[in-house]
C-alpha cells in the first residue's frame, strides 16, 4: 500500500475514533435505521475533546492513529462538523 492510501486509512480511522469517543459520552448519536451520526448536544465539543485529549495522553491503544494533541482535537471538530441535525430516513415519512 502507498503512502498516500495508508494516510487516508489513518485519517479514517482519527476520524471514526473521534466519532466514537462523541457517540460515548451521548453528545453524537448513530441512527439505528439510516447508521448516519447526528448532532445531539453541539454544546459537549469541549467535553469530548477533553475526554480524547486525556485518552490521547494515556496512551490508549485506540488511540494510535493520532500523532499529536491536535490532531485529536481536529478529529473531534471533525466529527461535529460531519454529523448532521437530522439523518436523512427522518424526513422520509412525510408524505
Amino acid at each position: 500500500m502507498n503512502s498516500a492510501n495508508q494516510e487516508m486509512y489513518r485519517r479514517e480511522g482519527m476520524h471514526n475514533t473521534a466519532t466514537t469517543i462523541a457517540i460515548e459520552l451521548e453528545a453524537l448519536e448513530r441512527c439505528e435505521n439510516c447508521d448516519e451520526v447526528r448532532n445531539n448536544h453541539s454544546g459537549m465539543k469541549d467535553m469530548v475533546r477533553d475526554e480524547a485529549l486525556k485518552r490521547f495522553r494515556a496512551k490508549n491503544p485506540r488511540m494510535e492513529d493520532f500523532r499529536d494533541e491536535q490532531e485529536v482535537e481536529d478529529a473531534v471538530k471533525g466529527a461535529f462538523k460531519n454529523a448532521s441535525e437530522e439523518c436523512s430516513c427522518a424526513n422520509q415519512g412525510d408524505d
